[in-house]
């Protein structure tokens, strides 16, 4: 058997706010791994479990500012 892949990226900008204030902001963390998992749930449900399938997601970048709401997350 072989496989075949699709790479994807997909980039999400938010808003930057200080944890203090974080309605200021868009949490782009929170909807990028909300993504993620939705991702893995559409996957599971869309694909009959005798097919073969799988998705995975390798690597996840977000934020790297201490008390601050990202405004970058990049699956």
């Amino acid at each position: 058997m072989t496989a075949l892949s699709n790479r994807f990226t997909i980039t999400i900008q938010g808003r930057s706010a200080h944890c203090l204030a974080p309605q200021a902001g868009i949490d782009a963390n929170y909807i990028g791994c909300t993504l993620v998992s939705q991702l893995y749930a559409l996957s599971a449900q869309t694909i009959a479990p005798m097919e073969g399938s799988s998705l995975v997601i390798v690597k996840v970048e977000g934020g790297s500012s201490v008390a601050k709401v990202s405004d970058n997350f990049t699956i």
